[in-house]
């Protein structure tokens, strides 16, 4: 008799306390604006941001209500951790995007119950640490409805046609192509930029980025072609301007490589690198007078290199 009134005590508690476990689930709502070179990148980073945002909110709960059993959890030197594996656990939402030019707005939310994500994240945290794990956790990303598309404002016509899900796949395919790049894996991260401009050619950043990727592996023409794409879109972009420079030059077309760093400072006069190059550029092409001076408005803007040129030649600037 006595072991079946503690067994019955003992369900009563249990249920109590399953009771109260599922109220812990908890709602997380935030909002982000980006701005970036285009529309598509600036979607990307407040993807990124939103994750960061709802992480950094769970770990201060989960810390302020100590909803943790081992002080490694509390640990300043493993927060960075611990938020990339919360940012690995929650599954965001995005209720609502808007685009105005270059600017994305971006609000997300996220239902959780704290207590076991906190258990699941400390129980990840006693393994061993993976790759994947160090280079950061990856919330999964999803659109509730196709009605967010309807609030873009476009800054192109095209762009009206992509649906919320649309800028979702491409932005995604563009941040894994950045992290091959990261990763040196140039023909992974060219397959999946080509992937988000099949999506969305409207957007410089990813002809950018995989012109760059072409660029890593001398395929200079090719890297050119996305270069040009890019300015197409974005004409003013001075960063791609300066390395289809670069593309010129390797290939010894010296006065295009000349031409594209003329442009270059003609958005950023004090760009000591488009100095630099252009005074190369010049000197292979035969013209060392101007070379020089291409050198010396380097070395004026702090160009090491330059400065080591000139010292060289006992030439000053």
């Amino acid at each position: 008799m006595k072991t079946s009134k503690l067994f019955l005590a003992l369900a009563l508690a249990l249920f109590a306390f399953s009771f109260s476990y599922a109220q812990q689930e908890q709602l997380y709502a935030v909002s982000v604006s980006v701005k970036s070179n285009d529309s598509l990148a600036a979607h990307t980073e407040a993807n990124q941001k939103l994750v960061e945002k709802i992480s950094s909110i769970i770990y201060s709960e989960i810390i302020n209500n100590k909803q943790y059993t081992s002080d490694d959890f509390a640990l300043e030197a493993n927060k960075a951790r611990i938020l990339s594996l919360i940012a690995s656990e929650v599954r965001v939402n995005i209720d609502d995007a808007k685009w105005t030019g270059k600017k994305c707005t971006m609000k997300g939310s996220t239902s959780t119950d704290i207590y076991l994500l906190a258990k699941n994240v400390e129980k990840r945290l006693g393994e061993p640490e993976s790759p994947a794990q160090n280079g950061g956790g990856a919330a999964m990303i999803t659109a509730v409805s196709d009605n967010s598309a309807a609030t873009e404002e476009p800054a192109t016509e095209e762009r009206k046609e992509l649906t919320e899900q649309q800028m979702i796949a491409a932005s995604t395919y563009l941040q894994k192509g950045m992290e091959a790049q990261a990763k040196k894996n140039y023909d992974e991260a060219i397959r999946n930029y080509q992937l988000a401009v099949e999506i969305d050619a409207t957007s410089a950043e990813p002809f950018f980025k995989m012109g760059n990727a072409f660029y890593e592996l001398n395929r200079y023409d090719e890297a050119i072609t996305s270069y040009e794409k890019a300015l197409a879109i974005q004409p003013d972009y001075a960063d791609v301007i300066f390395n289809l420079g670069n593309s010129y030059l390797e290939k010894s077309n010296f006065p295009k490589a000349i031409n594209a760093y003329e442009r270059v400072l003609s958005l950023d006069p004090k760009n000591a690198d488009a100095y630099y190059n252009m005074g190369v550029a010049l000197f292979q092409n035969g013209d060392q007078q101007q070379a020089i001076g291409a050198f010396q408005n380097a070395a004026r803007n702090g160009s090491r290199d330059a400065q080591t040129w000139l010292n060289a030649n006992k030439l000053t600037w």
